[in-house]
């Protein structure tokens, strides 16, 4: 039996789709491939790959957008562990991550342990601890190796990772208990992309979503309007939030906010409704 980062291989591969046509796929020795459309898809370091890092925009005058996106940033190793040690060095990050991790251990403390939790993307695993204790099986995502690396680092008993895009889950719809995805919206100026960010996560889950966002109405961004500054362009608004939710097959049950001053990053729980 193949094992995955110390994980029975037969865990994983039942919940796993093609993320191009979403067919079934097969384990073979070394990847994985799909029945349909005969992509391949390599397993690295013990860690199924079903996406590719991507170096940055053609167009270099992309500005604010090419600053925002996260799945250009921290792939080389020296940067990634260099952004995880930011988070321990600077005390209003530090409090920043108690207050993230208040949250998102309170959201799944609420919705009772899950048999499977993905974490999307993992980062260096600044919130998996809650995760970890909150499910039987928890799959740790990134599209930067180095960063899912970091993640794995941290050896839990039972965890396994993968590389992925948030934007294309290679996961069968209804197939993951519960998703939480920290800190991806925010890096999104195309707001086609936060909304497909957010359909995705919903269609593998079968129980709710934990999903941080930007919100365009707080009092920085009303700030920023009266000063005639440009609003951040990967912020959200709650109603959106929700009217997507809605679409999706989600209920948004429970908003809070990182920050008691001028809250501007909120965590949204979202329950799938049955």
């Amino acid at each position: 039996m193949a094992v995955i980062n110390g994980k029975a291989d037969d865990l994983l591969t039942p919940l796993l789709v093609c993320p191009g046509c979403k067919s079934d796929i097969e384990r073979q020795m070394d990847s994985y491939t799909c029945t349909s459309c005969d992509a391949h898809y390599s397993v690295v370091d013990n860690s199924p790959v079903f996406a590719e890092a991507q170096t940055g925009y053609e167009n270099e005058e992309a500005g604010i957008a090419f600053r925002k996106r996260y799945e250009w940033q921290y792939h080389d190793e020296r940067d990634a562990r260099e952004y995880d040690e930011s988070f321990r060095k600077s005390s209003r990050k530090r409090q920043r991550t108690r207050r993230e991790l208040d949250i998102v251990t309170g959201f799944l403390e609420r919705k009772g342990k899950s048999r499977t939790l993905l974490d999307i993307p993992c980062g260096g695993g600044r919130l998996s601890g809650p995760m970890s204790a909150a499910t039987d099986y928890l799959i740790e995502a990134d599209i930067s190796p180095a960063q899912l690396q970091l993640a794995l680092a941290q050896d839990a008993d039972n965890q396994t990772g993968m590389i992925i895009s948030a934007l294309a889950l290679p996961f069968a719809s209804g197939s993951i208990d519960g998703v939480v995805c920290a800190r991806l919206s925010h890096h999104l100026p195309d707001s086609s992309e936060r909304e497909k960010l957010l359909a995705e996560l919903l269609r593998v889950s079968n129980g709710f979503v934990v999903f941080s966002f930007t919100d365009r109405n707080s009092v920085q961004s009303f700030g920023r309007k009266i000063r005639g500054k440009a609003l951040n362009p990967c912020s959200m608004t709650i109603e959106e939030i929700e009217t997507l939710s809605a679409a999706n097959g989600g209920r948004v049950e429970q908003i809070q906010t990182v920050s008691n001053i001028g809250p501007r990053h909120r965590f949204a729980l979202i329950t799938k409704i049955r």
